[in-house]
């Protein structure tokens, strides 16, 4: 059962890495591989992370030195495409007490709920 998928398709000047599945150490190895063996005359590589399910971040690094040095050596152009962010249900908004005065001098009256410590600022009493 394979984890991943790291397939190449080539044109005249230009190259594209497709990775789908889990981006971990194998499919590193392999994208840094295939960038090791671009053509000569490649100007523009693109890496499609888009089939990615998992990103592997020590993974992701390994693939990005690699496409960085590539690019340094052969003076040519990086696009990496990456997926869409996961859709996280969203909670409410929570809506916080608003105070509208704040004092330096302690309330005159004192709720045993409303106990402040002495060095933060204390709110006024209307």
């Amino acid at each position: 059962m394979e984890f991943c998928q790291v397939k190449l398709e080539g044109h005249a000047h230009s190259m594209t890495i497709y990775v789908t599945g889990l981006l971990a150490d194998l499919a590193a190895t392999r994208t840094e591989l295939a960038v090791s063996r671009l053509r000569e005359g490649t100007q523009v590589v693109r890496v499609d992370l888009r089939g990615v399910e998992i990103i592997d971040p020590t993974a992701f690094v390994r693939v990005a030195r690699s496409l960085s040095r590539w690019r340094d050596e052969q003076r040519g152009r990086v696009m990496i495409q990456f997926p869409e962010r996961s859709v996280r249900e969203s909670r409410p908004p929570v809506s916080l007490p608003v105070r509208t005065k704040l004092c330096l001098h302690a309330p005159t009256r004192v709720d045993i709920f409303e106990a402040v410590p002495e060095r933060v600022a204390l709110r006024c009493s209307p």
